[in-house]
């Protein structure tokens, strides 16, 4: 089964391997024939077999359109646990994007992406204006929270809803509203991943540092990278994921996150906290390039009124680390305050398995002097 389908609005080349690559096919979507690049395109689909054309017409106010006719067109075309859009100004890394959608696999209605909250724009001729704008209440109201456009990722049954539903489905201006639109009032569970929304150098490139890898990098005042045609290739020497990731996880549909394995740990984890009420249950594990020793064991039941602060320390402890070097503990790519109660790091940040992830770094791998002092546990 395909792991997961991604639509890349507009034209790019991609290499061949992802097209067929096991767990991901990959195309570019574009409107229908008759444009200028016509000939650069159909080159390209010689040597990649790698686009899809459909029957639309293209222009900003149509991007809703789009969506619909990307999403009837794909659930027909690809048996899909996921149905992921990516402009074509943004850097993706393909394996780390797998990785982030595996965990949210056992969920039926699932709509991930980097959720936001902008102000819907009344004014006539001014950027992302909202012709619909008294829909939504009060001047200077805000829309409802969705996933910003610029990467988003539905699972099936939602991408089919779109499908059955497309003619009574309704397009506002905007096509990153319009999906979330489509969902209000459905059971449906919005995952705020922020590892869809880094920033280009130096903020994916410090993560990737970290052993943070991002799933996708771009410029939010340009809604992509700035300067794209010229700057890509440098943000993805900066901040792409290692050139063997994705052919290491060519089978993500069946060894990634077995389903056999994903119960047991899940079992596990109930298991735990039915027993101990007053614990919670931590896997941590060492950034793949900080110079600072592996953790000899790796899971814990921690005191659910244990500060991050002290559970730093026992990390320290565990590690042999001196007082003199710094460490940084992260979950989700964030840095947790110290104060912050374990227990509520891991309401807001647990996994699907119900296990808590947390990973370290040493001093080698982040930043400046200064950010170390800011920032060191």
């Amino acid at each position: 089964m395909s792991f997961c389908g991604v639509y890349i609005d507009s034209v790019l080349s991609l290499t061949s391997y992802v097209k067929s690559y096991s767990g991901f096919d990959a195309n570019v979507v574009i409107s229908t024939a008759g444009g200028i690049l016509d000939k650069a395109i159909e080159a390209e689909e010689m040597a990649h077999g790698d686009f899809l054309r459909l029957e639309h017409v293209e222009g900003y106010l149509e991007l809703s359109a789009k969506t619909k006719a990307f999403f009837t067109t794909a659930i027909d075309l690809w048996d899909a646990e996921f149905y992921v859009k990516v402009d074509d100004d943004v850097h993706l890394n393909l394996a780390t994007l797998g990785m982030a959608l595996a965990g949210h696999r056992m969920k039926p209605r699932v709509y991930i992406g980097c959720m936001k909250s902008g102000p819907v724009i009344a004014r006539k001729g001014v950027r992302y204006h909202e012709p619909e704008y008294w829909k939504f209440g009060e001047v200077g109201n805000k829309y409802f929270r969705h996933a910003t456009g610029q990467l988003y990722a539905i699972s099936k049954d939602l991408a089919t809803y779109i499908s059955i539903n497309q003619h009574v489905l309704h397009k506002y201006a905007n096509e990153d509203v319009s999906l979330g639109s489509w969902f209000i009032g459905l059971d449906v569970e919005h995952v705020d991943d922020r590892r869809l929304c880094c920033g280009t150098p130096p903020d994916c490139e410090w993560k990737a540092q970290l052993g943070n890898i991002c799933a996708a990098s771009f410029d939010w005042r340009c809604s992509g990278i700035c300067k794209s045609v010229e700057r890509i290739m440098e943000v993805h020497k900066r901040c792409g994921e290692d050139e063997n990731a994705l052919w290491s996880a060519r089978n993500w549909g069946s060894s990634i996150w077995p389903k056999d394995v994903y119960e047991r740990r899940q079992a596990e984890a109930a298991r735990i906290r039915e027993k101990y009420h007053d614990r919670i249950p931590v896997i941590v594990e060492k950034a793949e390039r900080s110079d600072v020793p592996d953790i000899d064991k790796k899971k814990y039941l921690v005191p659910a009124d244990l500060t991050v602060g002290q559970f730093v320390y026992v990390v320290r402890k565990r590690i042999n680390l001196s007082a003199e070097k710094a460490i940084f503990v992260f979950v989700n790519n964030t840095l947790p305050q110290t104060a912050a109660l374990m227990s509520a790091i891991y309401e807001d940040s647990k996994d699907e398995d119900g296990f808590l992830y947390m990973t370290y770094s040493g001093e080698n791998t982040f930043g400046s002097h200064q950010e170390q002092q800011n920032l060191s546990l």
